[in-house]
């Protein structure tokens, strides 16, 4: 593993944020990434994991299963993946500088301004040196179409790679001849670096992008809208990682999360399936159903003999941010598979609570917290599916809830609840079967082969052999 700092510049396209450093740990063998990376597909991980320990897997195979793991994974918070594999000529050095023709450099290297020209005999993309930087690439061209109008805001040299969702940093070398600040490191319309400067040295530059779906996007260098006359673009040494987005929040957090928008965020709390945990998040969950079997809110309290909480099914398809549920996960979630909620948009502020109605004899309500601590007294958390009176010492994990009973002139020990089905859920919950309704299907080598299939007939159409469905190993015959 190396360390790798870089300045993350604004996104452009998305509301401007201050300019931030990131440091980060570049991953550099497959069991590092393997060990600190979070898995984005179901299955990924176990598949890749598979061809780690298969002893008659080779280097080059492992290789091969990390880059199929990296698109569908993002890595640790303070990690990343070197993704400079999907760029080609993207160094040149006084040793394979002899590589590095023209025509070679066009079967990588793109344009989008008229009048450019790549390939062969080219003299607009190529090589040149200096005594102080050495050997680099550059595009130079002759004829000024640089310096024109026709040309801003295009791409002078790109490349076109396929990537997956995740957060993206982009970094190269570079600086200008003619005009200073006239062109940028570029990532398709996303994001720009700082301006080049000139001055005949080589500077670094660096950008940072997120990318809400997989896509194809364009890598390079853009000559901005800036007046002057450019002449040549000098780039080298160009670098491309996939961080980490992720915040990290648990049960022994100790305070709010601060406000932000796109964020990744990885809630280290296990759930059981089939049983109800209460939640407070300050972010809204979109299609709640993709993650829980139910999910319950608030609505009533009886007293008398029942002594019964009522809670309904939530019905809209998003819940709200810093409002207090109860949660029924599809699956078991653990450590190693804890829940990743993407591109949200952080709320700051307290957690709140939830009362159903402002009467007076209904004086119970549903409390959020952030921070861990206590359960107040005479008040009740939910503990294996039964609402138990608190005398001060329950633990009460971040982002949770419980019932504030407070007011009430009589608390009993325990209260029964009515869930969104209108069974009693005093006792726990039956837990569900934790088998998705898809699965994705992998070769033993790690490659992906079939995505959201029905699991009774995964490997139909496939050959006989090993596969891996569902992180489990599979023979057809």
């Amino acid at each position: 593993m190396k360390k790798f700092y870089a300045l993350a510049l604004p996104v452009i396209a998305m509301t401007a944020v201050n300019a931030a450093a990131q440091d980060f740990t570049v991953l550099s063998t497959p069991e590092e990434v393997y060990e600190h990376s979070v898995e984005d597909v179901d299955g990924a991980k176990t598949a890749f994991r598979a061809v780690l320990d298969n002893e008659s897997s080779t280097d080059a195979q492992k290789i091969a299963a990390m880059k199929t793991y990296q698109q569908n994974a993002t890595p640790a918070p303070g990690y990343a993946f070197d993704m400079t594999y999907l760029l080609r000529y993207t160094a040149v050095t006084e040793e394979n500088k002899n590589g590095y023709t023209p025509a070679n450099l066009a079967t990588a290297w793109s344009t989008d301004i008229e009048g450019l020209t790549f390939g062969e005999g080219s003299t607009d993309l190529g090589i040149g040196s200096n005594a102080t930087d050495g050997v680099y690439m550059r595009v130079d061209n002759k004829t000024g179409v640089l310096k024109e109008e026709a040309s801003f805001d295009k791409f002078a040299a790109y490349q076109t790679v396929s990537v997956s969702k995740g957060s993206y940093v982009l970094e190269s070398q570079g600086y200008v001849a003619g005009a200073p600040k006239t062109a940028n490191l570029a990532a398709g319309d996303l994001a720009v670096s700082a301006d080049f400067i000139g001055g005949g040295k080589m500077s670094s530059y660096s950008l940072s992008f997120r990318l809400a779906d997989a896509q194809d996007i364009k890598l390079g260098f853009k000559r901005n809208s800036t007046a002057g006359g450019l002449t040549t673009i000098y780039f080298n040494n160009i670098n491309f990682y996939k961080t980490s987005s992720i915040v990290v929040i648990s049960d022994d957090a100790t305070g709010p999360l601060a406000a932000a928008e796109g964020a990744d965020v990885q809630l280290n709390r296990e759930f059981t399936a089939g049983q109800y945990t209460p939640i407070c998040l300050p972010f809204k969950i979109e299609n709640w159903r993709e993650v829980f079997d139910d999910l319950l809110l608030w609505t009533n309290y009886t007293t008398g003999e029942k002594n019964e909480l009522v809670f309904s099914t939530v019905g809209g398809k998003d819940t709200q941010a810093r409002k207090p549920y109860l949660a029924k996960p599809k699956k078991n979630i653990t450590p190693a598979n804890y829940l990743v909620f993407n591109n949200v948009t952080v709320q700051a502020g307290n957690a709140g609570s939830w009362v159903r109605t402002a009467e007076e004899e209904f004086p119970v309500k549903m409390v959020g917290n952030w921070a861990a601590g206590f359960v107040p007294e005479n008040c009740y958390y939910l503990e294996k599916g039964e609402w138990i009176l608190s005398d001060g010492t329950a633990a009460l994990p971040a982002f949770s809830a419980y019932i504030d009973a407070t007011a009430l002139t009589e608390r009993p020990e325990t209260l029964k609840m009515t869930g969104g089905n209108g069974t009693a859920t005093n006792v726990p919950n039956t837990v569900i079967s934790s088998e998705p309704a898809t699965v994705c299907v992998y070769s033993i080598q790690g490659i992906l082969l079939k995505r959201d299939v029905n699991p009774e007939n995964a490997l139909e159409a496939l050959p006989a052999g090993l596969y891996i469905v569902n992180g489990k190993k599979m023979l057809k015959r």
